[in-house]
């Protein structure tokens, strides 16, 4: 089982998408990467590569199988667009609540902006009389290159090869989104999503 870290390798795959020539060699089964991961605790989480471009790589991040849904605290699954200098996490849980959080990477340093969307059940958690509520926020991470935490990828590895990136760099990206968040207007809401993500994006 390989591990690396994700950023290098969107570095070393920009080369074979302007143009150079590079050799494709077999994937391997499963493989361990260091993702930005800087709202979860330490624990075992599972991946799979939904798309790759030059600028960044898609990935969905999910709990082990056997893991206890409320230990693991990525709801149904965790979306994340990672490359040097873009940053983002797309998150469901319980159909309720959706949160989002998009970063500018600078100099190691991540502006980000979040959105934290709920639906306000009815007493019996039913979703029969209800409202949609809507936080925003903006907030900073600094050192954002050491907040990284251990994932194993087993799905979709092939589309991390040279040959893949320079053929998805060529083409119009549907797996990578980095346009269209709103622009966030209250810090306060950092709190929602900090509690919604685990507690890492703090003001």
């Amino acid at each position: 089982m390989a591990r690396r870290t994700l950023l290098p390798l969107l570095a070393a795959f920009a080369a074979p998408a302007l143009g150079h020539s590079a050799s494709a060699s077999s994937p391997a089964s499963s493989s361990v990467m260091d993702i930005i991961l800087p709202m979860l605790q330490p624990q075992t989480i599972m991946g799979s590569v939904v798309g790759v471009d030059a600028t960044a790589t898609t990935l969905f991040l999910t709990c082990p199988t056997d893991a206890v849904n409320l230990q693991c605290g990525l709801g149904k699954g965790l979306e994340i667009v990672e490359g040097p200098e873009v940053l983002e996490f797309h998150m469901t849980l319980a159909n309720v609540v959706t949160a989002d959080i998009s970063c500018a990477i600078v100099s190691n340093t991540a502006s980000c902006t979040s959105s934290v969307a709920s639906i306000d059940l009815t007493i019996d958690n039913t979703a029969t009389d209800y409202s949609m509520a809507t936080m925003t926020g903006t907030g900073t991470m600094a050192d954002i290159s050491s907040q990284t935490m251990p994932v194993t990828v087993t799905a979709g590895l092939e589309k991390l090869t040279p040959r893949a990136t320079a053929t998805s760099a060529s083409q119009p990206s549907s797996g990578v989104v980095t346009a269209g968040m709103p622009r966030m207007t209250q810090n306060a809401v950092l709190a929602g999503a900090a509690a919604l993500f685990g507690g890492a994006m703090m003001l």
